[in-house]
């Protein structure tokens, strides 16, 4: 995946943290640039979505507003999935 190879270290070690079962909570905080959002949606909630998550999962993320919410971190996550193995593939739904 192109994003792994354009990662920094800081995004692979808590991408390692996420994955290894280690933690119950983990927090991912920083300054107001994308790193976060690519980060968690392509390396972990995107990844976990489609090889861990049962019915009745929940993943929560947050940001300062809803409207930052859906064009950043949801955005991210809706593109990490693979939605021509998805019933609901329009993503003009998020």
């Amino acid at each position: 995946d192109y994003s792994w190879l354009t990662s920094n270290v800081k995004q692979q070690e808590f991408s390692d943290a996420f994955w290894s079962d280690r933690y119950d909570t983990l927090a991912f905080v920083s300054g107001n640039r994308t790193g976060k959002s690519v980060c968690l949606a392509r390396f972990c909630v995107g990844k976990w979505i489609q090889e861990k998550a049962k019915a009745g999962d929940v993943v929560w993320c947050c940001t300062a507003t809803w409207e930052k919410s859906v064009a950043g971190q949801m955005k991210e996550i809706w593109e990490a999935l693979p939605l021509h193995r998805m019933q609901a593939q329009e993503a003009n739904q998020i």
